[in-house]
């Protein structure tokens, strides 16, 4: 009988006006086991959006057991949204915090499916502009 295949994933975002020193506005944690594609082990944490550091439990829930596809993470980008309801403040508004919540979740998303990351140090203005 063949193997499962078994991949994990771990990232950590950090959202902040400076990258150096900074309190974040935004962190979110993810780690995931796929195997054979669904998903078996889920850890989430946020930061930016409680007094502490907290675990998104219910996006944790929505995502065990399921399918790893863009269909699942645009569900689950609503459970995470919902989940908190973050303080406006200097660092960052509610609003704000709640919609890079969901950004960095796509992003995790397409990184676990290979595509590289984009930063605006690595296009050219040319490209942009075409």
């Amino acid at each position: 009988m063949p193997r499962p295949t078994v991949n994990e994933f771990l990232r950590v975002y950090k959202v902040s006006k400076r990258q150096e020193d900074d309190i974040s506005a935004v962190c979110l944690a993810l780690r995931i086991e796929l195997h054979d594609g669904q998903l078996d082990c889920v850890s989430i944490g946020v930061g930016g959006v409680a007094a502490t550091p907290v675990r998104a439990r219910q996006t944790e829930a929505a995502l065990t057991g399921q399918v790893w596809t863009q269909a699942l993470i645009e569900k689950a980008k609503t459970t995470l949204r919902a989940e908190f309801a973050p303080i406006s403040d200097m660092r960052a508004s509610s609003g704000y915090r709640t919609e890079v919540l969901g950004n960095l979740l796509q992003r995790f998303w397409l990184q676990s499916q290979g595509q590289d990351d984009v930063s605006l140090d690595d296009v050219l203005l040319q490209e942009l502009c075409a």
